[in-house]
This record gives structure tokens, C-alpha cells and sequence, in this order.
């Protein structure tokens, strides 16, 4: 299911929920059309207001899915905390 999807289902707009994550509605918009440029700290507001996983979100966010725990992987490696997430597509 994608994420837009499952906000309709949920009669959530995209504005309830950037306000719910004190996130600004243009970086959540942006992050959703481009979910590799999502920041880990956002990941967890929106997973935790929605109370879904961050994996599952993650996936239903990106079509070409890559694993969530590769991503944070990359990372730490690359000792990115709090950075964008970068996907290697």
C-alpha cells in the first residue's frame, strides 16, 4: 500500500500529519516524493505518530525498495546521523 493511500484511508492530510510531527509541510511533501531524501529524526515522528514501523513505512514511502536497515547502515558508516538517507538506486 503507499503511504498516500494509507493517509486517505486514515483521513489524514499531509498538512495534519506535518503539524502533528512539527515537520514543514514542503520538507514532508518533499520527502514523500523523494523518500531518499527523508532524515532518520523525521522517519521516527512520522512512525511514531502514525504507530507504524519504521521498515513498513519506509516501504510504503519508496517504490523501489531498499532494505531500512541497509540504509541506516550506509549511514553510520558514513557517520551521517541525522542526514538525508541515501539510497543507492
Amino acid at each position: 500500500m503507499k503511504f498516500i493511500e494509507y493517509l486517505k484511508e486514515q483521513k489524514i492530510t499531509l498538512q495534519d500529519l506535518a503539524t502533528a510531527c512539527s515537520i514543514p509541510y514542503a520538507t514532508l511533501h518533499n520527502n514523500i516524493e523523494r523518500p531518499q531524501t527523508l532524515k532518520v529524526v523525521n522517519l521516527r515522528k512520522i512512525s511514531s505518530y502514525l504507530d507504524i514501523p519504521m521498515e513498513q513505512l519506509f516501504s510504503m514511502m519508496e517504490d523501489k525498495t531498499e532494505s531500512l536497515l541497509q540504509v541506516f547502515l550506509e549511514q553510520k558508516r558514513n557517520n551521517l546521523s541525522g542526514k538525508y538517507l541515501s539510497l543507492s538506486l
